[in-house]
C-alpha cells in the first residue's frame, strides 16, 4: 500500500508541475491575446476615423457632380458646342 501511496504522490507532483507549465503557457498566451485585442481596437477606431473622411469627401464630390451634370448635358444638347472649344 505505501508503494502505491509513493506512486500516486509521484504521479500528482508530475501533474501538478504539467499543470503549473500549462498555466505560464496560458498566461502568456492571454497576454498575447489582449495585446492583440488592443491593437485590433485602436485599428477599428482609425479605420472608423477614416472612414467618417471618406464618406465626408463622396458626398462633396456627389454633390460636385449633380452641380455640373446640367451644364454638361446642357453642353452636350447644343450642336457643334463640343467642336468649336477642341478647334
Amino acid at each position: 500500500m505505501s508503494l502505491e501511496l509513493e506512486d500516486a504522490k509521484k504521479k500528482v507532483a508530475e501533474f501538478q508541475k504539467q499543470c503549473e507549465e500549462y498555466l505560464v503557457i496560458i498566461v502568456q498566451q492571454k497576454r498575447e491575446a489582449d495585446e492583440q485585442q488592443k491593437a485590433v481596437t485602436a485599428n477599428s477606431e482609425k479605420i472608423a476615423v477614416e472612414e467618417i473622411k471618406c464618406q465626408a469627401l463622396a458626398d462633396n464630390a456627389q454633390k460636385d457632380l449633380e452641380e455640373a451634370l446640367p451644364a454638361l448635358e446642357e453642353a452636350m444638347r447644343v450642336p457643334g458646342a463640343g467642336a468649336r472649344r477642341g478647334a
